[in-house]
């Protein structure tokens, strides 16, 4: 195949998170299968998502919402950053972004609208959507199980959206004006099914399972890990019930919980309801990629106790660190990481929870078994997997 110039349009890449750190590797990738990146970013990347400007080094272009937050990559940009300032301007930008650069194709991460799309084909240029998650899903399961109340921030920007019908050229029935739709598990490929009527490629985030050590059993410590943004659509709560209801548990085995802050009112909710339980926990914050994995590697079991995850790139992490997972029976750590309790465990109430941390604390023979299977998973969705899943869709797309 010979080099495209694809134009990366990205949402998440200066936030910490999954989505940052997939658009991060759509850089990598791209730039390993030798396509000329220009990068489209709200912002810098986060640090956590390109700890280093070596793969920024890739891409020959950034647009940012503010000028100063790029100027110490200035020298290895090819073109001058551009101030992005609300949806409608920035879509006036991209266009001549496309004008200017005359790419062969554009990957948007979470959406793309209309109007960019209908300016690509305009001038023969391939689109393609990459969704972390879908509207449809949005608003049936977050809308319920995340209790958002309307004066939340982000339901008024949800409500805002649907009243000046944006949503509408975004993320409904894409097919219509995009050329080919990626989604980021087989959860939502199924919703996208459900509600589209098509069905969309399947293209999972990576990690580099090279950057992760396996210790064996009798190096860890008897913590039970759980890591993600520390905010209530998690469900921290019920781990520490898991562990507060066992007297087993309660007094041999230490709760951490680790990630970026989140709602400083629930952090101390959670602490409360440790101390209630008389559980040992230590929470946290801001944990570096090097951190991470060390945590990783020396705890016991690792839990993702959240509803309805699109994907869940930690209980991947915890895999390739040999550390049995045990997740909630929904969503996409569900039906695509543990393939529906094949490579790991799951529950659906507190009780079972407990009694399958019990286990595997408590049976070396089963810790040993999940912790194998674990780590056969974790190759599934290695860098170079998703790098030659990537070309295959940029293959039968030009």
């Amino acid at each position: 195949m010979r080099t495209l110039r694809a134009l990366l349009l990205t949402n998440f890449i200066d936030r910490p998170g999954g989505a940052g750190r997939l658009e991060a590797y759509l850089i990598k990738a791209l730039a390993s299968l030798s396509q000329e990146c220009i990068l489209v970013a709200p912002g810098r990347p986060h640090k956590s998502n390109m700890p280093s400007d070596d793969d920024i080094r890739a891409c020959k272009f950034i647009l940012v919402r503010e000028h100063d937050r790029v100027q110490s990559l200035q020298k290895i940009l090819e073109y001058p950053p551009i101030s992005l300032m609300g949806n409608l301007v920035g879509e006036t930008l991209i266009e001549k972004i496309i004008e200017r650069t005359r790419p062969d194709m554009i990957i948007a991460s979470g959406g793309m609208s209309k109007r960019v799309a209908t300016k690509a084909h305009r001038v023969g240029v391939k689109t393609i959507v990459y969704y972390h998650m879908i509207t449809p899903w949005y608003v049936e399961i977050r809308g319920f199980y995340r209790r958002y109340k309307w004066s939340d921030l982000s339901m008024l920007w949800f409500g805002f959206n649907v009243a000046v019908g944006r949503l509408s050229s975004i993320d409904f029935e894409p097919w219509s004006y995009v050329d080919h739709v990626i989604v980021n598990s087989k959860y939502m490929a199924y919703l996208a099914k459900k509600y589209w009527g098509r069905e969309p490629d399947v293209l999972q985030p990576p990690i580099e399972v090279k950057n992760f050590a396996i210790q064996p059993r009798e190096n860890r410590s008897f913590e039970i890990v759980s890591i993600g943004r520390l905010d209530p659509d998690k469900r921290y709560e019920e781990l520490i019930e898991a562990v507060g209801r066992s007297t087993v548990l309660k007094g041999k085995v230490k709760i951490r919980l680790a990630g970026f802050t989140g709602k400083y009112e629930y952090l101390l909710n959670v602490l409360g309801l440790a101390k209630a339980y008389d559980v040992k926990m230590v929470i946290e914050r801001d944990v570096s990629e090097k951190r991470k994995q060390e945590i990783l590697s020396n705890s016991m079991v690792f839990v993702n106790s959240s509803r309805y995850e699109h994907f869940g790139i930690n209980v991947v992490e915890a895999m390739a660190s040999g550390t049995p997972v045990i997740v909630h029976k929904s969503g996409g750590p569900y039906f695509d990481v543990i393939d529906r309790g094949i490579y790991g465990l799951s529950y659906t109430t507190v009780d079972e929870l407990s009694d399958i941390i019990e286990m595997l604390v408590d049976d070396i023979e089963v810790w040993n078994k999940y912790s194998q299977l674990a780590i056969e998973r974790a190759r599934h969705y290695d860098f170079e997997v998703f790098k030659q899943r990537l070309l295959n869709v940029i293959g039968r797309l030009m």
